[in-house]
């Protein structure tokens, strides 16, 4: 968990504990930084490279999706392979259970933003 707060601050060491105890905010989590949920919901489909990450998000900066993609690392969400000398990202099984979670998000969104 990446945090901005001191350590030994009250809402730092309540932030670790809902997150070992509340599933539904350790979700939220893993998917709430900016562009996060991007980049999970265009790897759904398939192993892309940087370049072409980038280019599905076009409002989001190079560097803002390197930093959610070493995020997605670090969480062990997607993964980096190497083929034929490029690189390229997939989600991990972990980060294949968060598409059910962002289809059903999709579909809410769509509902709500219609009523």
């Amino acid at each position: 968990m990446t945090s901005m707060r001191k350590q030994s601050s009250t809402n730092f060491q309540n932030e670790i504990k809902i997150m070992e105890d509340c599933p539904i905010y350790k979700t939220i989590y893993l998917i709430s930084a900016r562009w996060k949920a991007h980049v999970i919901w265009f790897l759904k489909d398939r192993p892309l490279r940087f370049g072409e990450i980038v280019n599905s998000i076009p409002l989001a900066t190079e560097r803002m999706i390197a930093l959610r993609i070493q995020d997605l690392l670090k969480d062990q969400l997607i993964e980096r392979l190497e083929k034929a000398n490029h690189i390229f990202y997939r989600l991990t099984g972990r980060g294949k259970k968060l598409v059910p979670v962002l289809h059903e998000l999709f579909r809410v969104g769509k509902q709500i933003a219609a009523s």
